[in-house]
């Protein structure tokens, strides 16, 4: 059985490549920023690591508590990290620092929680993805046509999405769900992280996995061609 659309991104695509940049992880001390319903978390134990997962969901955490009772959960908001955590081996944040709309702030407050060596991995929308213009207001529409390109005739040029910009965006999926959230180029985490005192150390931009082949050829097709998500590791010097 295929899917849902909204799923696929997530175990075809996401996870696999968050979970791929994992050292060993055995004894190590982990925060998860937007932990959810605890699924990463979850993950990140079984890898060995002592987790703390930290939302601002109350319901989410409830689940989490519920699915994840070897984990450690608390209502926070990831902003606010800085003198609630010290010394720790990795910070961890999956499809979740998007949120914030102000990320230098943010990897400040991140990089006070980590000891000298520690290690920083998120994940975030791509761009040439998530920056398109489209020719469906629904993201997930059937037939659909995403650029981000340019036309040009003579001294007129139209844009079709952006690229570069850091901008605030809003897409309605064919479910009623909406998701509202900042699209950034890479070049902007680079240097919020080198701001911050981060030494980067790996930079990905997601395939689909082989198995995904088999779910839809059509969706592993356009997901081996085209990243829709970016992957960053950092180092705290």
């Amino acid at each position: 059985m295929a899917s849902e659309p909204l799923v696929r991104p997530h175990v075809w695509v996401e996870k696999p490549a968050m979970y791929a940049q994992l050292p060993d992880l055995t004894g190590w001390r982990v925060l998860c920023l937007g932990c959810g319903t605890g699924e990463e978390c979850g993950e990140l134990r079984r890898r060995g690591a002592d987790v703390v997962g930290i939302d601002t969901a109350a319901d989410r955490l409830t689940v989490a508590r519920r699915r994840h009772p070897d984990v450690t959960f608390h209502e926070q908001d990831m902003h606010d990290v800085a003198g609630h955590h010290a010394g720790l081996d990795l910070v961890y944040a999956s499809l979740s620092l998007q949120y914030s709309d102000r990320i230098e702030d943010l990897l400040a407050a991140v990089r006070t929680v980590l000891r000298r060596g520690g290690v920083l991995q998120f994940s975030v929308p791509h761009p040439v993805r998530w920056g398109a213009r489209l020719s469906d207001p629904l993201f997930d529409a059937p037939d659909q046509h995403s650029v981000v390109g340019f036309e040009r005739a003579g001294d007129r040029v139209d844009v079709f999405g952006t690229y570069l910009s850091c901008r605030e965006v809003e897409y309605a999926f064919a479910d009623g769900q909406r998701l509202r959230f900042w699209c950034r180029p890479p070049s902007a985490y680079f240097a919020a992280m080198v701001a911050a005192g981060f030494a980067v150390t790996g930079f990905v931009e997601t395939r689909a996995v082989d198995a995904a082949r088999a779910d839809s050829e059509p969706y592993w097709r356009l997901h081996q061609e085209l990243p829709s998500f970016m992957v960053f590791q950092a180092v705290a010097r």
